[in-house]
């Protein structure tokens, strides 16, 4: 049972095996989210996800509505459900994956400056926040915008971007 994320809703939900929802997450600070996108689980049992505002920004994914807070990252403590903002350094935080160690979190950002930022985990917290790689379409200049990202067995991460699929040593080296 992995948790989604409902653009139209503006939740993050877990669907349970007999068919019901199990809302996780709705708002911070009593500001609804924009419109949950990636998610992904830490061994620790919390809950982290990114924020943009594309599900909002007009009727295609959702119904268009006007932003209550900034777009952001988020954890969700799997034991007492509480959601932490953990950066919003971000235009538009999108992909989001952790290293095989867990002990580093990937971010795409699909707005501007269009990259990827790495973090360290410290705990709860992240700290260290860095541009870890920019991507171009093969053979132009024209920046891609990562979205779904994993990481393998080495280290390299897997991001969905045009054209295709790109790789990236964990030096950030595509």
């Amino acid at each position: 049972r992995q948790p989604s994320c409902e653009h139209e809703s503006r939740t993050v939900v877990r669907y349970e095996y007999n068919g019901k929802t199990t809302v996780i997450a709705e708002r911070y600070q009593g500001k609804r989210f924009n419109s949950p996108n990636d998610i992904v689980v830490h061994p620790d049992g919390s809950i982290w996800f990114t924020d943009p505002t594309y599900g909002i920004m007009g009727n295609y994914e959702a119904f268009k509505q006007q932003s209550e807070q900034k777009q952001a990252v988020y954890r969700v403590d799997g034991k007492s459900g509480q959601v932490e903002k953990v950066t919003d350094d971000q235009d538009q935080p999108n992909g989001i994956c952790f290293s095989n160690d867990y002990k580093k979190l990937y971010v795409a950002d699909t707005g501007t400056p269009q990259n990827m930022r790495v973090y360290d985990i410290n705990g709860t917290k992240l700290a260290n926040g860095k541009e870890f790689v920019t991507l171009y379409i093969p053979g132009t200049k024209d920046k891609t915008a990562t979205d779904g990202m994993r990481v393998d067995v080495d280290g390299n991460v897997w991001c969905g971007a045009r054209p295709g699929v790109h790789v990236v040593t964990p030096n950030g080296e595509p």
